[in-house]
């Protein structure tokens, strides 16, 4: 019982010395300014192409798809690249139709990356979180440890 209360106390001071890792449960958003590549689906008619099923193949590696994904209702996607290239767009209806498109990007600026520093508001609330499982974990084996005493007395 002992070596349980020690191990969950080494596990929560890891969690609260590399707070990333232990943060797995989070989420965000963001606008970001990076541009987007948006490609029109449509029929030879002219009839937009709504819902289609979509992967989009960075250029190089045409078997695992950067994107998989449905068009929206009016027959578009967008992708943002993160290199120049030539960028596959393979797009099917379910009804027999289906369009491979080439779509030629010229990145003209680095794409900045994404911060991985993760929030004030969430690192607090995991080392609360952290203080709390500690406490409690120390509360139980407090409790339980004393009652496994109390059955070990003897009888008068």
């Amino acid at each position: 019982m002992i070596r349980a209360a020690a191990f969950g106390v080494a596990l929560a001071l890891f969690a609260v010395a590399f707070p990333r890792q232990a943060s797995a449960h989070g989420t965000g958003w963001r606008v970001t300014d990076e541009k987007a590549v948006t490609v029109e689906l449509y029929y030879a008619d002219g009839e937009q192409m709504p819902f289609a099923d979509v992967r989009v193949f960075a250029p190089g590696d045409d078997k695992v798809p950067v994107l998989h994904g449905r068009a929206d209702a009016r027959g578009r996607v967008a992708f943002v690249p993160d290199r120049g290239g030539i960028w596959t767009v393979a797009v099917t209806d379910g009804d027999g139709h289906s369009i491979n498109a080439s779509v030629s990007v010229a990145l003209d600026a680095a794409i900045p990356a994404m911060s991985d520093r993760v929030p004030l508001e969430v690192r607090l609330v995991l080392f609360v979180s952290v203080l709390a499982n500690v406490a409690l974990s120390l509360l139980a084996w407090w409790l339980l440890s004393g009652r496994s005493r109390q059955r070990a007395l003897p009888a008068e």
